[in-house]
């Protein structure tokens, strides 16, 4: 046995000129426990024998040394492998072959043993800025899952400096990067049949997987699932393009007014000459149309204010309104957040100037179709906004504050739905040094907002109370 042991790694692949792909370990393997036994059988010996009379022998000496070097060379080849885990073995710089039999084994102690983990990872990449097909900067981040398939690639064809978490990142951004810039945002300045990063879905994840392991092969990686994980535009034209949608809502929203307002009309003519309730002439049906469009395409402004007499303090409840001609942002759809936003399309207000953010996706997925402009970044929705309503949770208001902070807040209404922060400190946190002062409130309705029967509680700020009354109290 042991002149296998020592022979047989000399001709492991020696027929094998080339060698680049992973391969099975070949050589001796024997069970641990097994060569454990023998080497406590060992040790006992060299025991017995140095003990067994006062002065050793010069043979008992000799074999107890050999027996001590049989012992340290015999606990260099044992391995110990888990589910999941695979050890690449080398004798004297040529590849043996990969070992990944789970358990306590024995292997020829002078082969060099590297671990490595066959097991699933995962790799978020952080959000990088790239341009699209049409040369708009885009903020775009992926994860994925990973895992190493050929051991062979992974220790030898990798530098031994680059760890491969680093090689898979690097190699990740330079996919996405490719990826990203053969597609556009977003169908507004495309065909609407194009794929686009907004819309490809499953097509762009599929685009992007196939990708990556076109690049990490070669390192002998396997990518299980890529997807998109953040899209946005860059900060420096995000504003613009939030206002070029509420635009395309606001007309999207007209076409379906008229259209619905022109059919109310001829509806009720023909009601009025099939029933013979009057004769009407050219002019007068001119001049019902005319009054009839007017009246059904009209904007429905705010109707009900609870307006407190001058020398009056805050309200115990009002009514809650929103003018229509200020853009509203709710940053947090929540319980309270959800609730809010539903009693404003409730209650009529124009869809276009209401923004609901949140960053988890599915958030916002039931107001899909209620015609609001929905969007992940914060900073989108706080800078393309008149009125922001903080619906995060009452031990995130703070940092909230602090990370809108960085836009121009002047002029703006800034109202907390929690009631942990005083609106002295998110003063504190925005101050604007000589310019104008956003107005600050802490709102605390609840849930029956979404059916517009909320009980609301308003304290509003110090500064300039009473030019802030209303615009605190519409919010």
């Amino acid at each position: 046995m042991i002149s296998t042991l020592f022979t047989n790694p000399f001709n492991i692949a020696m027929n094998e000129n080339t060698i680049n792909s992973e391969r099975p370990y070949n050589g001796p393997l024997v069970s641990g426990f097994a060569v454990l036994f023998i080497i406590i059988v060992i040790l006992a010996a060299i025991v017995a024998s140095l003990t067994s009379s006062a002065e050793p022998s010069v043979g008992a000496m000799i074999l107890s040394v050999v027996g001590i070097v049989a012992i340290v060379l015999g606990m260099k080849g044992f391995v110990m492998l888990e589910p999941g885990e695979s050890m690449v073995l080398i004798f004297f710089g040529r590849y043996s072959g990969t070992l990944r039999r789970v358990g306590f084994s024995w292997i020829n102690p002078f082969m060099t043993k590297r671990k490595i983990s066959l097991r699933l990872r995962n790799l978020d990449v952080e959000p990088i800025k790239v341009n699209d097909r049409v040369g708009n900067p885009v903020l775009i981040g992926l994860v994925l899952v990973w895992r190493v398939n050929d051991t062979y690639r992974a220790v030898f064809d990798i530098d031994s400096n680059t760890s491969l978490p680093s090689f898979v990142a690097i190699q990740s951004d330079a996919a996405l990067r490719e990826v990203a810039g053969r597609f556009a945002y977003d169908n507004e300045t495309t065909s609407a049949h194009e794929l686009t990063l907004r819309g490809g879905g499953e097509e762009i994840n599929d685009l992007l997987e196939k990708a990556l392991n076109e690049r990490l092969a070669m390192a002998g990686i396997e990518v299980k699932e890529a997807r998109l994980n953040y899209l946005a535009y860059a900060p420096e034209i995000a504003a613009v393009m939030l206002r070029r949608q509420q635009a395309a809502a606001i007309v999207s929203a007209r076409e379906k007014i008229v259209e619905g307002a022109v059919g109310m009309v001829k509806l009720a003519l023909d009601h009025i000459e099939k029933d013979q309730v009057c004769t009407l002439s050219a002019e007068a049906r001119a001049a019902m149309v005319s009054n009839l469009m007017v009246v059904l395409c009209s904007d429905d402004a705010a109707t009900r204010w609870s307006t407190p007499p001058p020398d009056a303090g805050p309200p115990i409840s009002s009514t809650i309104i929103i003018p229509s001609i200020m853009t509203t942002a709710i940053i947090g759809i929540g319980s309270m957040g959800g609730a809010l936003a539903r009693g404003f399309l409730a209650s009529g207000m124009e869809p276009s100037t209401l923004i609901l953010c949140n960053r988890t996706p599915s958030k916002l997925e039931p107001f899909k179709a209620s015609g609001a402009v929905l969007t992940t970044d914060c900073h989108e929705a706080a800078q393309a906004a008149d009125i922001i309503l903080l619906g995060v949770g009452h031990d995130d208001i703070e940092g909230m504050v602090e990370e809108i902070a960085s836009i121009d807040l002047t002029g703006k209404i800034i109202v907390s739905l929690g009631a942990g922060t005083g609106t002295d400190t998110i003063h504190e946190i925005i101050r604007i040094e000589g310019g104008t002062q956003p107005a600050v409130a802490v709102a605390i309705p609840n849930t029956a907002a979404a059916v517009c029967r909320s009980t609301t509680f308003i304290a509003y700020d110090n500064f300039d109370p009473v030019r802030r009354w209303s615009s605190c109290l519409s919010v």
